[in-house]
């Protein structure tokens, strides 16, 4: 299986991202480039701006036309903030917020065998504590 991500937004962001990758590769995963063909885009979100946004709906649209039987999942805080404007975007095949992060490929694997709602937001305010992101490799000069 291959699975491709797009992160917009913060360093920690790109942080949590390859906390993801390696969620993925653990189990067995290929990760690839976002411009390839996947069975499942992970699009990492930002809401900062309406760009961001715009830029966020953006990749969901178009990773959905790279592979439409792909599963395309938006994560991150735009879901988190906007949940219902999120779940209006079509293409976007499973929509969660940012405490599913640290299990989001056994939620992607539970989603794809339609265990799990399209959209799955726990509220990460509602989280008695944060949690870690241990990574241990890194493709920019800082990861966070």
């Amino acid at each position: 299986m291959k699975v491709a991500f797009y992160t917009l937004g913060c360093k920690l962001n790109f942080c949590e991202t390859l906390f993801m990758e390696e969620q993925f590769r653990r189990k067995g995963w290929s990760v690839v480039e976002f411009a390839q063909k996947a069975d499942v885009y992970i699009v990492n979100t930002c809401c900062v701006t309406a760009t961001a946004e715009a830029k966020s709906r953006k990749a969901v649209r178009r990773a959905k036309r790279r592979n439409p039987k792909s599963l395309v999942t938006a994560v991150g805080c735009y879901p988190e903030a906007y949940p219902e404007e999120v779940s209006k975007v079509a293409e976007a095949d499973f929509v969660v917020g940012n405490a599913e992060k640290p299990k989001l490929s056994e939620l992607v694997e539970m989603r794809r065998r339609n265990e799990l709602p399209r959209v799955c937001i726990r509220g990460l305010m509602d989280q008695p504590s944060f949690y870690s992101v241990p990574v241990t490799s890194y493709h920019r000069a800082r990861a966070c």
